[in-house]
């Protein structure tokens, strides 16, 4: 489509999407106008055959690839879903049952597309030239086909038996008896009856042609296409063609390329819709394509001829289960076709063709070994692991098939027998090993050496793994020298497993660098100082100095060991903050903020009246001030100034404001806010004021609920402050809760403000989390983890949803963080499975046994902290639990 340049001054009209993809027709009648169907015919069977005919129209437009033809395929996507339900059904039965009209009564009940103009055609003759044109276009038509109907007959005349279908098949056509068999079961009805029915063979027509092979999946794919192109003339044939093939496409798609791949994919679900009305044809269709995971489902090996299928058949599978139109009954045929696949793993949030064949690789590692009852042999072993190879590499991207493949090494070591007691082990092992390319900087280099120390894998394991690394392999630096014997001990594990760190240059293996010993010499003293905090701010301290650690972390991990060093150096400071736990939680502090009583400031300030040079002195003062207590009295009169002062063309009361601000950390100023709320004018400037008191943000002060939101948040704030045990306890809460933000936020104060109080907001959590959670999605799903990213997600949104002020957002979006961190972990080397699933464990535990939210942030912290000894490979440094 040709693109207007901006600013052309092009004014004409344009027609809307539907009406250029369809026609006129299709804007009148609602979605009975968008389906061609009309509401005294348009039950499943009509809607069926109404879509196809409808997508069919819009995929044979010249711009069918654009983004109006795909609002267009939603719009009747749409339409079908609200006639299949019976309630909008009747609804729109009753608005639409009339005679058409230009625009509906009702609207849609999903969204509608909203009309585009385009250009009015500038090639539209006119129509006196078409009466005069189409009747002589007509004729000639009509002779062509008569010409075509004369020739077919002198071919059956001349009893030619035999035919070539299209898109290299052979078909054969043999003479029909006169009169078939009594016992000849009838043909199946394929087609809805609302839908041209095909023409009945009568007793001595041809059989409907039958593709007897294909030659490969190229051929395979034409023939899919042309099947898709003509299943509404002729439904048993298509049908026919797709059984036939399924198996040369399923046998060689790693092979095809990503275009030829997409058309089977379509075919196959334009022609699955087509036949959706007969329940025989779409369950024979359903069974072809499962045919492919029966070894999966059923729990056993794979031979190679099996491995390239399985994958095609789950990934057609879990593509066709996206489908919402189908009914109830087919989709839960290929729903249970799929869970009896891939279990509970199945993919379900993106469930494409490449989704569904990567899920069902994932299970494959284990059933590539040929069974022990001697039915094959360890050559077919090793045909097996290389065309799981060939599959991976064809639908993993290249930075992640190192990983996937060395995931699978992972699962034959930890889960197939003994390989110097069975040979399809041993296989396997070599075959894999000399896949992987072991590339520097590649994860296949740090889990070999995580293998050594791995006592899951056996020396049996590791011998028959460097023997492939040192003489089949393309690793690099890796010499015939460097087996581990067959009968090594822990020691010469570790020594072999030393020379290969050396070889390869892996710095980790050697201890890190002197940054990475001392974070974990600074990790390992306050795991054990913080085990179990004994008080609220004790864990709120606490929480703060394992934040620190973990942003020196992820400073290492970024590669900035200054920065890094900075932060782990300063560990202990906030520790003092916490109270001692002897201590009784006293009452609300009224001491004045200059030292004296409680009220002296207020004398003082009222003593001026209306004398504004003297008022302004007043405030000035506490804004100096040291920003200590604040009394109940000095609180009130400050508010009071705060909202109503005059004078001063507004000057004093601004100046109430700021030092008002000032002491928003104490609860004699929440309190005093809070008793002059109902008499505070609706200002921009007062309700600044309370947002930052409370810490929370407010809708406009236009908003009728502004003043139910003020005093919520006012009482939520003061019940923080008095749960905290007095102001002196208050002001230590606000900065180790700002000292906590900033380690989620470290460019957003400079070091002069750290401990100056900010509001708490989620945003430094929030990006933190959409980060991981990039990296999680670029990472091959990982059965060994204890939940799915789709998971993760959904207990992040719950959380959302139950947290109640800040301080309980702000915690759920740090445990959201510490799981899609968890996730992470995992996926980079899935031997860390076990160990992040007991520190998640720990994790959950914590939170539930703890008595303030406080102590719940500090176990996600800690546990966080413990996965970054993991991910750094410090882990055997803490030994604690």
């Amino acid at each position: 489509m040709t693109t207007r340049p901006p600013n052309s001054g092009f004014a004409g009209p344009r027609p809307p999407p539907i009406e250029k993809y369809l026609d006129s027709e299709a804007l009148q009648r609602g979605p009975f106008g968008l389906l061609g169907v009309t509401p005294d015919a348009c039950s499943d069977e009509h809607l069926v055959a109404a879509v196809q005919r409808q997508l069919a129209r819009v995929d044979a437009h010249p711009e069918a690839e654009s983004a109006e033809a795909q609002k267009v395929r939603h719009a009747i996507y749409a339409a079908a879903a609200a006639l299949r339900d019976p309630y909008q059904r009747a609804e729109l039965v009753s608005a639409w049952a009339g005679p058409p009209r230009s625009a509906p009564a009702a609207p849609l009940p999903r969204p509608r597309v909203e009309p585009v103009h385009e250009p009015e055609p500038q090639w539209r003759e006119d129509r006196a030239t078409t009466r005069a044109v189409y009747p002589i276009i007509g004729m000639a038509v009509g002779g062509l086909f008569f010409l075509a109907a004369l020739l077919a007959l002198l071919l059956l005349a001349s009893g030619n038996p035999a035919g070539t279908s299209p898109a290299g098949t052979t078909t054969t056509t043999p003479a029909a008896p006169a009169s078939p068999p009594a016992s000849t079961p009838t043909a199946p009805t394929l087609i809805p009856a609302s839908a041209p029915s095909p023409s009945v063979s009568a007793p001595g027509a041809p059989a409907p042609r039958v593709p007897t092979a294909f030659v490969d999946a190229p051929a395979a794919v034409r023939g899919l296409k042309a099947a898709a192109d003509s299943v509404r003339k002729n439904p048993e044939e298509s049908l026919a063609v797709v059984e036939a093939a399924i198996g040369p496409i399923g046998s060689g798609w790693p092979r095809l390329d990503q275009a030829r791949q997409r058309v089977a994919v379509g075919a196959i679900v334009e022609i699955l819709y087509a036949l959706a009305s007969s329940t025989e044809a779409s369950d024979r269709l359903i069974t072809a394509i499962a045919a492919g995971v029966a070894p999966l489902a059923a729990g056993r090996p794979l031979s190679p001829d099996e491995v390239w299928p399985a994958a095609w058949s789950a990934g057609m599978l879990c593509r066709l289960s996206q489908e919402r139109v189908l009914s109830t009954a087919l989709s839960a045929r290929i729903e249970q076709a799929l869970d009896d696949a891939l279990g509970p793993e199945r993919p379900r949030r993106e469930a494409t063709f490449e989704a569904g064949a990567i899920a069902a690789l994932q299970r494959m590692p284990e059933w590539l070994l040929a069974p022990a009852d001697g039915n094959r042999s360890a050559a077919d072993t090793t045909a097996a692991c290389n065309a799981w190879a060939d599959a991976v590499a064809a639908l993993v991207s290249d930075g992640d098939v190192e990983r996937f493949l060395v995931d699978g090494l992972e699962r034959v070591l930890l889960n197939s027998p003994e390989p110097d007691a069975d040979p399809s082990a041993f296989a396997a092992i070599q075959s894999l090993a000399v896949q992987i390319k072991w590339r520097r900087g590649g994860p296949a280099r740090t889990r070999l050496l995580d293998w050594f120390r791995d006592q899951r894998v056996s020396v049996a394991d590791l011998y028959v793994l460097t023997t492939a690394l040192a003489t089949a392999s393309s690793a690099e630096s890796v010499v015939a020298t460097m087996v581990l014997p067959s009968s090594a001990s822990f020691v010469d594990r570790e020594k072999l497993r030393t020379q290969y760190a050396g070889a390869w240059n892996v710095a980790e293996a050697a201890g890190g660098t002197k940054a990475t010993r001392d974070w974990t010499l600074a990790v390992t003293d306050i795991l054990q100082r913080t085990v179990r905090p004994s008080n609220d701010i004790e864990a709120l301290a606490g929480a703060v100095e394992l934040a620190r650690l973990n942003l020196a972390a992820r400073l290492l991990w970024q590669g900035d060991p200054a920065g890094a060093a900075d932060q782990f150096s300063r560990v202990g400071q906030y520790l003092d903050l916490a109270p001692d736990p002897s201590r009784t939680p006293g009452k609300i502090a009224v001491a004045s903020s200059r030292g004296g009583t409680d009220g002296q400031w207020a004398v003082s300030y009222l003593a001026a009246g209306m004398n504004i040079p003297v008022r302004m002195e007043r405030l000035e003062e506490l804004q100096r001030g040291s920003g200590g207590a604040l009394g109940v009295v000095d609180a009130e009169v400050l508010a009071e100034a705060a909202c109503f002062a005059p004078g001063g063309e507004g000057k004093v009361r601004h100046a109430a404001q700021g030092a008002a601000a000032k002491f928003a950390s104490l609860p004699t100023m929440t309190a005093a806010m809070l008793e002059v709320l109902p008499r505070a004018p609706r200002i921009e400037s007062v309700s600044e004021l309370i947002s930052k008191v409370s810490g929370r943000s407010l809708p406009p002060t236009s908003d009728p609920a502004w003043s139910l939101a003020a005093r919520r948040a006012l009482v939520e704030r003061l019940i923080e402050q008095l749960a905290s045990g007095g102001a002196g306890i208050s002001v230590n809460v606000d900065r180790l809760a700002n000292a906590l933000a900033r380690t989620y936020e470290p460019g957003e104060f400079g070091p002069s403000d750290e401990d100056e109080t900010h509001p708490i907001t989620t945003s430094g959590p929030e990006a933190l989390w959409r980060s991981l959670h990039a990296e999680a999605e670029r990472l091959v799903p990982n059965l060994q983890f204890p939940m799915s990213l789709e998971q993760i997600d959904n207990r992040r949104a719950g959380r959302r949803a139950l947290a109640s002020g800040p301080v309980q957002a702000w915690a759920a979006e740090q445990v959201s963080v510490a799981e899609v961190f968890a996730y992470v972990t995992v996926g980079e080397r899935s031997s860390r499975a076990p160990t992040v699933a007991l520190i998640l464990e720990d994790m959950t535990t914590r939170r539930r046994e703890a008595r303030h939210i406080f102590e719940q942030i500090h176990a996600s912290e800690r546990a966080m902290l413990r996965l970054w000894l993991l991910r750094l490979g410090q882990e055997s440094a803490w030994t604690g639990s």
